[in-house]
């Protein structure tokens, strides 16, 4: 099944937090951002993107790329949560920050 998602731009990081080593995008047609970020398995690097709700929740992690995708299963559930937390907890610290600014 293809994925239709299609990143529009990169957000600015102008504060200085500890937030988990990625990108953040905003995605097309929507308000929803989406970060892209690796995790390492086996010593390899695995790309991988999460998409987040408006309420600042991981909607969905997924494998970017078709090796990613054949490596994805095997990574730990309890691995891909702490990512998840982590993603959570910076989505908040950019919402907190954006609202400082009054956007």
């Amino acid at each position: 099944m293809e994925d239709t998602r299609v990143l529009s731009a990169s957000l600015p990081q102008p504060f200085a937090s500890p937030v988990p080593l990625g990108c953040w995008y905003r995605l097309a047609n929507s308000n929803s951002l989406f970060f892209v970020f690796v995790v390492m398995r086996d010593g390899i690097l695995v790309p991988c993107g999460a998409e987040m709700s408006v309420y600042g929740k991981v909607v969905e992690v997924l494998p970017l790329g078709s090796h990613a995708r054949r490596v994805f299963d095997r990574i730990p559930q309890r691995m891909i949560q702490v990512y998840i937390r982590r993603i959570e907890s910076a989505a908040a610290a950019i919402s907190a920050a954006q609202r400082r600014r009054g956007r």
